[in-house]
């Protein structure tokens, strides 16, 4: 657990199971996927629903861009490790390390999985700074609205408390005061008359929850529901 190895002051967890987080027809997939990837499945898949029919109907024209965190690979491995520092790291490995847990390794993994869940045939790509990582997304999503590659993105991002070294990063870079929060936010751009500086509108914290490395998007997307606003350039549904 993360407050074996970690301590955060306070914490704000989602009241949901993994296995009920996102509905999945292959339960292969669900056992692969981290507690980060399956919130950033869930989010991405809502968004799907506001991508218009036109778009849908052009899969090869629309990209997903994610920001994620997943941490290392398993945290029995890392249990394995800690308690064997005199036997050599390659044998415990072997005998610790499962399967399943090969595919957390990757860190695009979650990306190609929801990727393939809604069907994406144009760009997918991951990024995982996890201070600029989603500024990172958007800005890619932004580059190839304007190159013309696509004529919509999906870019969205998760955190989870799951991964105790996810949380020691989260540990380091929590403002004084805050809470850490899991959860997930996701927005549909389209190209609009001008361009996006993501830099400079992406909104400061609104309130006291610290959402990791998806927390610059998640105050962004709760301060432009309670202005009602719009972004400069592309347009976010």
């Amino acid at each position: 657990m993360l407050s074996d190895i970690v301590s955060l002051p306070q914490t704000r967890c989602l009241p949901i199971a993994n296995d009920q987080i996102v509905q999945m027809a292959d339960l292969r997939f669900l056992r692969s996927l981290s507690r980060a990837g399956l919130i950033l499945s869930r989010v991405a898949l809502q968004c799907k629903n506001d991508i218009s029919k036109k778009h849908l109907s052009h899969p090869d024209r629309w990209g997903l861009y994610c920001a994620v965190d997943q941490g290392p690979l398993d945290h029995d491995l890392l249990s394995e490790v800690a308690k064997s520092p005199t036997e050599p790291l390659g044998g415990v490995l072997l005998r610790a390390i499962k399967p399943k847990h090969i595919f957390k390794m990757y860190p695009n993994y979650a990306t190609n999985q929801v990727g393939i869940m809604l069907g994406v045939q144009g760009p997918m790509q991951t990024f995982t700074h996890f201070t600029f990582g989603i500024c990172h997304a958007l800005e890619q999503a932004e580059i190839d609205l304007w190159t013309n590659q696509i004529d919509c993105a999906i870019v969205c991002s998760a955190s989870s408390l799951e991964d105790p070294i996810v949380g020691a990063r989260l540990m380091g870079e929590i403002p004084t005061g805050h809470i850490a929060c899991e959860g997930g936010v996701g927005v549909v751009l389209e190209k609009s008359a001008t361009k996006t500086d993501w830099q400079t509108i992406l909104a400061p914290a609104s309130n006291k929850n610290f959402y990791g490395i998806a927390d610059k998007l998640m105050h962004w997307v709760l301060h432009n529901n309670k202005t009602q606003g719009e972004p400069h350039g592309s347009r976010s549904k």
